[in-house]
């Protein structure tokens, strides 16, 4: 696919959403920190580690169940991100939860808006493809990387954080694209977009 810059591929898809809904432009503002280069996939990459699917279930910001061409269907947590907790445990609570952590809402309701017709994925995997809750770790691409991609724009993980509604996180060994993650990270905390805006 053309490259294309980060600035209009936000703004392209902000203005999506908010035509879907109108209250998406509160949630996410109306543009991403420009980049002058586009971030593409390091050389490692291995087109023989992809799975392709559909996103079936959307759990929260950073977790979805993933409908695979196979007919199975797996739990799956984004690798390298964190999103603010739907639901927090809480021992003093009689529900045993305390209630969303904030930007919990409005990171899985920007999840929902991005795979909003979205029709295959393409999953990739790292080192360790479970953690020890048997959930599949997974990359997911919503563009086929072994095309011309960005990792900002066409992989959920990194539109997640460029975004501003998630943590960049590394659980060794899965670390492939870490040090780009903390990059898109960087530029969405500068620009006190999602999470970054709130009072921490």
């Amino acid at each position: 696919m053309p490259r294309a810059s980060t600035r209009n591929i936000a703004i392209a898809l902000v203005a999506a959403l908010a035509i879907a809904g109108g209250y998406i432009a509160d949630f996410f503002g109306v543009s991403l920190p420009g980049l002058s280069t586009p971030l593409s996939t390091d050389s490692s990459y291995d087109g023989s580690t992809l799975l392709r699917g559909e996103i079936d279930k959307i759990v929260d910001g950073d977790t979805v169940y993933i409908r695979f061409t196979d007919g199975s269907r797996r739990k799956a947590r984004l690798i390298g991100i964190d999103t603010p907790e739907l639901n927090q445990a809480s021992n003093s609570e009689p529900s045993g939860q305390k209630g969303p952590e904030p930007g919990a809402v409005e990171a899985k309701a920007f999840v929902e808006h991005v795979l909003s017709g979205q029709q295959t994925v393409w999953v990739e995997y790292d080192l360790e493809p479970h953690d020890r809750y048997g959930r599949d770790l997974v990359y997911v691409w919503l563009s086929d990387p072994s095309e011309e991609v960005s990792i900002e724009s066409d992989m959920l993980n990194g539109l997640i954080l460029a975004s501003g509604w998630a943590e960049a996180i590394r659980v060794k060994p899965n670390a492939k694209y870490y040090d780009i993650f903390r990059s898109i990270e960087k530029r969405a905390k500068d620009a006190g977009l999602g999470i970054w805006g709130f009072d921490r």
